[in-house]
């Protein structure tokens, strides 16, 4: 199998996504929204977008699969900026605007 590819069976489940409106930071809900699990919010680091938590890089499933497997749920985001996010310059941003739109994405 080719990186980025997956098997039937590991496919995702049907996402919500949309963009956060005061930032911009693009979000995506993993798993079943009802579930009565609390849901991980999951935020990359070092460069990475929220791609990097659905699948590794060989096709497997990534840890927002995989916790939504074992029944959580997750919010797989990208930085405001970044990835699929629009928003202003990454470099731009301070502290309080990244803190600001997860706040406010978690809020709405």
């Amino acid at each position: 199998m080719r990186p980025g590819t997956r098997h039937p069976h590991e496919a995702p489940s049907s996402p919500r996504c949309g963009h956060e409106p005061s930032s911009g930071l693009y979000w995506e809900r993993v798993g079943d929204p009802a579930a009565n699990a609390v849901p991980w919010l999951l935020i990359p680091g070092g460069g990475a977008t929220g791609a990097c938590f659905r699948a590794t890089l060989t096709g497997q499933a990534g840890w927002a699969d995989r916790l939504v497997a074992s029944g959580a749920g997750c919010w797989v985001t990208d930085w405001p900026g970044v990835g699929r996010s629009g928003g202003p310059d990454p470099l731009a941003l301070g502290y309080e605007d990244l803190v600001d739109g997860y706040e406010a994405l978690l809020r709405d």
